[in-house]
């Protein structure tokens, strides 16, 4: 019998007194690993500006196997036993971060007898973000009586997380039918998203059943402010109005 042939490993033969083998054994495993990283540049454009970056990126994905397989002879037949396990792991990380520019400028129409408003905006942008993965695959399999490898038992199980951190910085203006106004805001805020699963599972008849649960979260939080001065001058039939004004403001959310 060649159970190094059948099963690359460490075998051994055990013999009867007279040189009759009786039993024997082989072990063995082997495990494959893939590892990469990446980087560079990204670019967009949206209604009014632009943003650029960079990025990076690695990951690796590993497989290993091991297993064990006894054979005993009786009446000068070989009845094989084995069991062995595969596995499957890997994880995955990306991180990118950019910046970049806007600016817009208009005319709202008149209503009535008035002139309409002239605005005005321009800023800048900012944001980085990072995602990560990884996964855990286990199968267990035996050897049946006709020598194939057939699976009895798995699981599986995994994570990830992705969040994307943002600022919007600018200033503002308006001005119209009597009135100026110019000021400065400030948007920023952070969304994130993670998920966490298991499933195990039962190989019977050709067929797995399996069960699992999974979890899903999401969370953001915003900021918001901004403070502004301006100027009115505001006149009807028989009556004037001149001053200053200022305001600001903030808001929380989440």
């Amino acid at each position: 019998m060649d159970l190094v042939g059948k099963f690359p490993g460490h075998s051994e033969q055990h013999d009867r007194p007279g040189g009759r083998h009786r039993f024997g054994q082989c072990l063995g495993q082997r495990s494959t690993d893939f590892s990469y990283s990446a980087s560079g540049s990204y670019s967009y454009t949206f209604d009014g500006g632009s943003v650029s970056g960079t990025f990076s990126a690695s990951g690796f994905d590993g497989f290993s196997y091991q297993y064990s397989v006894s054979a005993s002879n009786t009446s000068g037949q070989w009845t094989e036993t084995g069991t062995a396990l595969l596995t499957q792991a890997g994880s995955a990380t990306a991180t990118y971060s950019g910046s970049g520019s806007f600016a817009a400028s208009g005319q709202t129409s008149a209503s009535g007898s008035g002139s309409g408003y002239s605005w005005s905006y321009s800023g800048t942008f900012f944001e980085s973000g990072t995602d990560q993965s990884s996964y855990d695959d286990a199968t267990q399999l035996v050897l049946d009586a006709q020598g194939d490898w057939e699976p009895t038992t798995g699981s599986a199980s995994g994570s990830g997380t992705n969040q994307w951190s943002y600022t919007w910085e600018g200033s503002y203006s308006y001005s119209g039918e009597g009135v100026s106004v110019s000021g400065n805001f400030t948007d920023s805020g952070t969304d994130a998203f993670s998920y966490g699963y298991t499933v195990t599972g039962n190989y019977s008849e050709g067929q797995w059943a399996e069960t699992g649960s999974a979890t899903v979260t999401l969370s953001g939080q915003n900021h918001f402010s901004y403070s502004e001065t301006g100027t009115l001058a505001l006149a009807g039939e028989g009556w004037a109005l001149t001053g200053s004004l200022s305001s600001s403001g903030s808001q929380d959310a989440s």
